[in-house]
């Protein structure tokens, strides 16, 4: 029961980026915007209930969907950890994602991109959740990694406006705020690199688990 909840809540608002893109081409429509937010209240949802089940018995939801990566002694699997770290943020995550969707229901009720806010919007919190839910570091650097696509693409969003010169507008132009934000997630990428390698390098592990057990002998 757990696990599947676990699928609900990380997978929800995959469904969801992946419905509002099936119309991303179309006219603006409504409903897309009401799915898009009922799916991730869904998943907030089975985070709560989540929540209430690691806090009450104290037991660690652990989910291994599939061997990832196997070279020579790296093995990493496919895997998500629901502890009370982690289902915090999956409860916070989905919390604020639920009222931000209803709230771009009405706020971007007049743009002809619609169907494609909603699009990003979803693929968004399915980053964050991978994130905030991997049990080892080489899937927290892929949610990271689209966290960061994914703040592109959003910030983005109106990239048809055209650049101005600083005396016309002082304020950059989207597509301008995209590629800057999108650089300094690259110089923050590699900083996080550096310390995934570094970690893998003193530990020969990079599970959650195993490398937290040896910080007390390093």
């Amino acid at each position: 029961m757990m696990e599947n909840l676990v699928y609900i809540a990380l997978f929800a608002p995959f469904v969801s980026s992946l419905f509002a893109a099936l119309f991303g081409m179309s006219e603006r429509k409504i409903f897309i915007g009401v799915v898009a937010s009922i799916l991730i209240g869904i998943a907030f949802a089975a985070s709560a209930t989540l929540a209430f089940h690691v806090y009450t018995t104290g037991a660690v939801v652990h989910v291994t969907m599939m061997d990832w990566i196997n070279a020579g002694d790296l093995s990493i699997p496919f895997g998500f950890l629901v502890d009370q770290v982690s289902v915090t943020m999956m409860t916070v995550v989905t919390l604020v994602s639920t009222v931000v969707h209803i709230y771009a229901i009405g706020y971007m009720d007049h743009d002809k991109s619609f169907n494609r806010f909603f699009s990003y919007l979803s693929a968004f919190v399915f980053s964050m959740m991978i994130l905030v839910m991997s049990d080892n570091f080489a899937g927290l650097f892929i949610g990271w990694e689209g966290v960061g696509v994914c703040s592109w693409l959003l910030v983005g969003f109106w990239y048809h406006k055209p650049d101005q010169t600083r005396e016309e507008n002082p304020s950059i132009s989207p597509s301008w705020a995209a590629n800057e934000a999108f650089i300094m997630n690259r110089i923050a990428d590699l900083g996080m690199l550096v310390g995934i390698f570094i970690i893998y390098w003193n530990t020969g592990s990079l599970q959650y688990d195993e490398v937290f057990a040896q910080l007390p002998y390093l």
